[in-house]
């Protein structure tokens, strides 16, 4: 079940993604992130979350950060840029706080996915660097039509993805807003996170041990002959 105490909260930008650009010790390309994209995502996010709580009462917000260390810092934007949003950060438990949530705003990435298989209604922001943007964009060297991993499962693609100067925390509010306000759009997405779980699911314990019992059949018949 749903955490009564954190249904009606919205999870902003969650895990080491989030944040380990700008914070982490380690080398920041490993994570597919820039301390520039990294603290742009943290104000963008904080932006939208001031904007969302001006729209909606009752909101709060929470953000899971894997390591002590990052809760200082975070909460210390928060006040600067959302001062007056009901907003916890936690520590770890990301996957209890996104299945809390009525939505979730997030950066491109494997959490996506793990968003998906929670079932809840989420909204992707992603802000590259120019040159990567201009690689992928407009060089072309992108060659699917998303980069969320939900959008590339589903078929039609369900989730919006705010790219590079289309993620302004204007339109992410109006985003989530809607997924908060229009039963209809939250229905669609879930629905078709649905589907997608069917598919990934497709009997693979029953499959993997077909195709074992055929290799061992096989064997023992290579043997006798």
């Amino acid at each position: 079940e749903r955490p009564e105490a954190m249904t009606r909260g919205l999870v902003l930008g969650c895990l080491l993604l989030f944040l380990a650009g700008w914070l982490a010790p380690v080398p920041v390309q490993a994570l597919g992130s820039t301390r520039a994209a990294a603290l742009w995502r943290t104000e963008a996010f904080a932006r939208t979350a001031a904007l969302l709580d001006a729209r909606h009462s009752g909101l709060r917000f929470v953000t899971p950060v894997a390591r002590p260390e990052q809760d200082a810092p975070l909460r210390a934007l928060i006040a600067r840029h959302a001062p007056g949003c009901d907003w916890s950060v936690v520590s770890g438990r990301s996957r209890l706080a996104m299945s809390a949530a009525d939505a979730v705003l997030l950066a491109s990435g494997t959490a996506t996915l793990e968003c998906l298989l929670l079932d809840r209604p989420m909204v992707v922001a992603y802000r590259a660097s120019w040159l990567t943007a201009w690689l992928m964009l407009d060089l072309g060297l992108l060659k699917t039509p998303h980069v969320s991993l939900p959008n590339l499962l589903c078929q039609p693609a369900c989730v919006p993805e705010l790219l590079q100067a289309r993620a302004t925390p204007e339109a992410l509010a109006a985003e989530l807003s809607r997924l908060l306000e229009d039963p209809g759009a939250r229905s669609a997405q879930l629905a078709a996170f649905a589907d997608a779980r069917r598919v990934l699911r497709c009997n693979a314990a029953q499959q993997a041990a077909a195709a074992i019992a055929e290799h061992i059949e096989a064997s023992a018949t290579t043997r006798s002959a």
